[in-house]
């Protein structure tokens, strides 16, 4: 409770806190047993600035210790702040991915729609049909923080 900033609320039901304050806890029973990998999906949702600045930090924490951590997002200035690597996921496939490494922050858009554009990989995970999305995690990469990137949804585009 206190890596999360709701230790002040330790006697309150939960079903008086804010989504914020919900999400908030959902990330701090995340962390607590100190898994190998952590998944997190559009984890900034519903936070607020302080709470966003507080998950990152718990985020970085995370990475190093040695933890692995997948995160969805779209926010790709917060993508390039904290991740290591970068997949772009366009209808189930990662159509690309590069280390962080071998990329300037500033060029993460351009990245994405080349990405969206002229796929440099062969699809490295294909979803299910009835899936959103599929992430998969194999010994090729090491222990890091990635940001999947994924494509807008066409149907929503058009709405």
């Amino acid at each position: 409770l206190e890596l999360v900033g709701l230790s002040p609320r330790r006697r309150d039901l939960v079903r008086t806190f804010s989504r914020g304050m919900q999400q908030r806890l959902a990330i701090g029973r995340a962390v607590l047993h100190d898994p190998e990998v952590m998944l997190f999906d559009e984890p900034h949702t519903g936070l607020d600035q302080d709470a966003c600045a507080m998950l990152d930090n718990v985020l970085r924490e995370v990475a190093a210790r040695g933890r692995t951590v997948v995160m969805t997002s779209h926010d790709l200035a917060r993508a390039a702040d904290l991740a290591s690597r970068f997949d772009v996921l366009s209808r189930g496939v990662i159509v690309a991915s590069q280390q962080r490494a071998g990329m300037d922050p500033n060029t993460l858009l351009a990245f994405y729609r080349r990405a969206l554009q002229e796929p440099s990989i062969e699809p490295a995970v294909t979803a299910p049909e009835d899936e959103d999305e599929l992430l998969l995690l194999d010994d090729r990469y090491p222990v890091d923080t990635t940001a999947v990137i994924q494509s807008p949804d066409p149907a929503q585009e058009e709405e």
